[in-house]
């Protein structure tokens, strides 16, 4: 091989090396700083204030209840209810989160709006 080609495959090949070191360095710098948490907290509700949650479908009406600390389904029929799942239904309603917000929304629509 002669020497010109072999400077150019040298040069070439610490190019490439420097761009890969360089990439893998901007991943892990990115990889150290998450992005912060853009939810915004709308309301906060205790679980043990909930007494009732009622769940409706057109006409369709289901109707938990607590009593003495035990759930149970009141309405279309009684009937005992799953402890686990109704916990789960109570938590995941008592955090309300906005991912985001209305002002957001308004600007990116009159942004588009604008470029046509």
């Amino acid at each position: 091989m002669k020497p010109k080609g072999l400077l150019i495959a040298v040069v070439l090949l610490a190019v490439l090396g420097g761009l890969y070191f360089w990439s893998n360095k901007k991943q892990e710098a990115a990889a150290k700083n998450p992005p912060a948490d853009t939810t915004t907290k709308l309301l906060t509700i205790p679980d043990d204030q909930v007494q009732e949650i009622r769940l409706k479908k057109g006409a369709d009406t289901l109707t938990l209840r607590r009593d003495n600390g035990k759930w149970h389904i009141t309405t279309p029929q009684p009937y005992p209810a799953d402890p686990d799942a109704s916990s789960s239904l109570v938590s995941s309603l008592g955090a309300v989160n906005a991912d985001k917000l209305i002002e957001d929304v308004y600007k990116r629509q009159a942004w588009n709006r604008f470029r046509g």
